[in-house]
């Protein structure tokens, strides 16, 4: 039956077609939330229960046009049941009319799609303790398969935060993170430590990973050269005498594609959001002639972030200037206009605080007269191209 017959069937119901699974999701103004089949014959409700909180996968719906993309493929669903700080869930499948529930054998404590017909698995190993050791599966629908990808400790997260993280990269393309502990700080804050993979099961990177120094989350851009940002804890926390930098960093962010290679740690990749102090863009990361912006680890004997250019080859070009406008005011940092200097420019400081410009190779453009910085706020952009206008 068409989707107009159940609309009018179930007047009022929000309905969307999953239309590999065959069914339709359908929530109403009370919230309650159900799976039609196409004769318009419910065939799931979620579960209502007062005590625990019960969502499923398609609860929040990710109304993106990729999220959407992708449910349209997605061959099952997850029941979640929340309660202290402890979760379950159900996997269920439609064949052949009937509801089916899948590796009802196993505890399974969190439950995330990676892909049409994969899910990821967190299950108890001893079902009598199961907020202790947990085993991390793949199960892949096509080969009936549950794949052991690792074995890590239960650690309690609040409820509707998984411990698995999905990582979109195109289409129905994934990575994952696994929470393997929690690192306490202070009593106001917790490092979340992640371990990263590939769709496969394979560990992507050598080492583990957090959440940024604002609060960023891993992220892959959806298009070559696929590259990615995620962020690492220091060994111990840099303090930096410049008031334009945080007083106390201790999660670096580090430059990474897809398939695992690692080009660097550095303060800062342009393009992030949320930025240092402000948004700068809603691309990330934020290329220039395709070359990457960064802001350095300060190196031995050093207490500021230098400007690094990453290059589209991928090769790191260390300046000897800092470059603060790139996280607060990126229009400020870079000159685009060919015309004016004969290339792209990037506005910089150097260590005698004169602002200069530079080229995408670091050299420094000539017949620039360089200005003494009075403070960060002025628009050297500006200055220069009236410069250039004489």
């Amino acid at each position: 039956m068409s989707f107009d017959f159940l609309q009018e069937k179930y007047p009022d119901f929000y309905l969307f077609h999953f239309e590999t699974l065959g069914l339709y999701h359908a929530i109403n103004d009370n919230d309650i939330e159900y799976l039609i089949n196409p004769i318009g014959e419910v065939i799931y409700t979620k579960p209502k229960n007062d005590n625990v909180l019960v969502y499923t996968n398609f609860t929040f719906l990710n109304w993106s046009r990729k999220g959407l993309e992708f449910n349209k493929y997605i061959e099952f669903w997850i029941e979640h049941t929340a309660f202290n700080n402890l979760s379950t869930c159900k996997i269920f499948t439609y064949k052949n009319q009937v509801v089916q529930q899948l590796l009802n054998e196993q505890t399974i404590l969190s439950a995330e799609p990676i892909g049409p017909r994969k899910v990821l698995l967190q299950t108890a190993i001893d079902k009598n303790n199961p907020n202790e050791l947990t085993q991390i599966y793949i199960f892949d629908f096509d080969q009936n398969h549950l794949q052991k990808v690792t074995t890590t400790r239960f650690v309690g997260t609040p409820h509707q935060t998984s411990p698995l993280v999905v990582h979109q990269i195109s289409g129905t393309a994934y990575l994952f993170s696994v929470l393997i502990d929690i690192k306490k700080e202070d009593e106001y804050l917790d490092h979340k430590i992640y371990r990263m993979y590939k769709n496969n099961g394979e560990q992507l990177l050598t080492f583990d990973t957090t959440i940024g120094q604002n609060g960023e989350e891993t992220w892959f851009e959806q298009k070559k050269p696929n590259m990615g940002i995620t962020y690492r804890l220091l060994d111990e926390p840099i303090n930096f005498s410049s008031s334009w930098y945080n007083s106390e960093y201790w999660a670096c962010n580090s430059l990474i594609d897809i398939e695992g290679n690692f080009y660097g740690d550095f303060y800062y990749i342009s393009g992030q959001v949320p930025s240092e102090l402000g948004k700068t863009s809603t691309k990330h990361p934020k290329y220039v002639d395709k070359n990457l912006l960064c802001l350095s680890l300060p190196q031995p004997g050093g207490n500021v972030p230098l400007l690094t250019i990453v290059t589209e080859n991928n090769q790191l070009i260390h300046t000897k200037y800092e470059c603060p406008w790139l996280f607060f005011s990126y229009s400020q940092a870079v000159i685009k206009d060919k015309k004016l200097f004969g290339k792209t420019a990037l506005v910089v400081l150097d260590q005698d605080k004169f602002v200069r410009l530079i080229d995408l190779q670091g050299q420094e453009i000539k017949n620039v007269v360089p200005i003494k910085c009075e403070t960060l706020f002025i628009n050297y952009n500006k200055l220069f191209i009236e410069q250039a206008s004489l």
